[in-house]
């Protein structure tokens, strides 16, 4: 179907650009390191009257670690092209629910849902995961074009590799494998019981209990409201095609010559009467100016629901700390904890994987 306005990508762009400010805030560490009072005691404690404490120096010199380790976590994540690709998955979760990043060794990629299909638990626990791409035969890996079953040297030829993540159940770990058309790949890897201990994250908006994919904020909050909109505005887009069309009307009866008014120039004059001419108009303003409060209406409410009639962290270097912690504050009093969810689910794993690398 063909949509009458894209202010709804405007919208949704918009509340993308907020929830990923919160999420991955540039050049501020969204995250703090911390030690445990066991690990503490082992790198600063020491015995005084066999009575184990704290050393200050120590502990002083153990804080500076862990904060030169935040910031060199923070410069990998910004020269990483992380950001990017969760602003990808993040707008896929607005839109229709979820996306799929992958980081192998620090490169990321993300996958839109019609790439890959899950299977979860009960309980949203994923047990297995396939992911479809398709490229060509000259961009496999030396040791992997052997396995593609095709006597041809075209080596354009379209080639479809399967990756499978999938939870074994009898070790209680992940496993990863891939295949080439219908030739299993020989490499296998393993991996904790949790997924995200795997190279993948969902990033989804809302999972309800028994389904396998996420619904997206668009269904839940907006889809009635945009299809509203939608259609006022085609109404008036019809009713602005009508109105701007110039069509003049000459009186049959009159003593003006039609011929007279198509062939002169602009600007010159002939022999007529004013009342003959006239131009058509359309006398439906009342009724659509009904049509456009109403317009306005779905536009105001449209607003508010993806936020944009509230403020926003400002794009600069400066960008402090507190704004961000505004935003955070506003984007959990509007989604109902949605930004909590997204610190575990998002911002954890990819503190994780950048400690180690």
């Amino acid at each position: 179907e063909k949509y009458s306005q894209s202010y709804g990508a405007k919208l949704c762009n918009h509340l993308t650009g907020k929830l990923v400010q919160a999420l991955l805030p540039a050049n501020l560490a969204f995250f703090k390191l911390d030690s445990t009072p066991e690990a503490m005691m082992a790198n600063a404690g020491e015995t005084v009257a066999g009575v184990a404490t704290l050393n200050p120096d120590k502990v002083l010199q153990a804080e500076k670690v862990i904060a030169e380790n935040e910031r060199k976590i923070i410069k990998d994540i910004e020269k990483s092209d992380v950001r990017k690709h969760y602003y990808s998955a993040v707008r896929l979760a607005v839109v229709i629910g979820e996306g799929l990043v992958e980081d192998l060794d620090g490169e990321h990629r993300t996958f839109n849902i019609k790439n890959y299909v899950v299977k979860r638990s009960p309980t949203g626990k994923v047990l297995d995961l396939i992911i479809k791409e398709s490229t060509v035969k000259e961009v496999l890996a030396p040791e992997h074009v052997s396995l593609v079953d095709d006597d041809t040297e075209d080596s354009d030829k379209e080639v479809f590799i399967y990756t499978r993540v999938y939870f074994d159940d009898e070790v209680k770990k992940y496993k990863r494998l891939q295949y080439i058309n219908d030739t299993k790949v020989e490499k296998e890897d393993t991996y904790k019981e949790n997924f995200k201990s795997t190279p993948y994250n969902i990033v989804g908006w809302h999972l309800e209990q028994g389904e396998d994919y996420h619904r997206g904020f668009v269904e839940l909050s907006a889809l009635a409201d945009l299809n509203s909109f939608d259609t006022t505005q085609r109404a008036l887009n019809e009713y602005n095609a009508i109105v701007s069309k110039m069509l003049g009307l000459v009186d049959p009866n009159g003593v003006t010559d039609l011929k007279d008014v198509i062939d002169t120039p602009n600007g010159q004059f002939r022999m007529g009467r004013k009342q003959d001419v006239d131009f058509l108009t359309v006398e439906k303003s009342n009724d659509m100016q009904y049509v456009y409060n109403t317009w306005m209406e779905y536009k105001r409410s449209l607003a508010e629901t993806f936020m944009m009639t509230s403020g926003a962290v400002r794009d600069s270097e400066r960008t402090t700390q507190y704004e961000v912690q505004q935003l955070v504050m506003e984007l959990e009093a509007s989604f109902g904890g949605q930004y909590s969810v997204w610190a575990e689910d998002v911002q954890k794993p990819i503190v994780e994987k950048s400690m180690k690398r």
